[in-house]
């Protein structure tokens, strides 16, 4: 089963249980695992695409929380 797949039987299974899930998603990025390597964050790391990523979970996080 791929990755893929994977995921989306994961939000059917939680869709049945009706548990809410975040429209953000992070991408299956190096840069996440990079980032932790160098010891900083996504958001400090040179990729742009794991900073948006990680800009529009931060902001929908905030949005719920606040």
């Amino acid at each position: 089963e791929t990755g893929v797949s994977l995921n989306q039987s994961i939000k059917e299974a939680l869709e049945e249980l009706e548990i809410e899930t975040l429209k953000s998603t992070l991408g299956h990025r190096v840069a996440y695992e990079e980032a932790v390597v160098m010891g900083i964050g996504a958001y400090e790391y040179k990729d742009a695409k794991a900073k948006k990523e990680v800009t529009a979970l931060a902001n929908e996080v905030l949005k719920i929380i606040s």
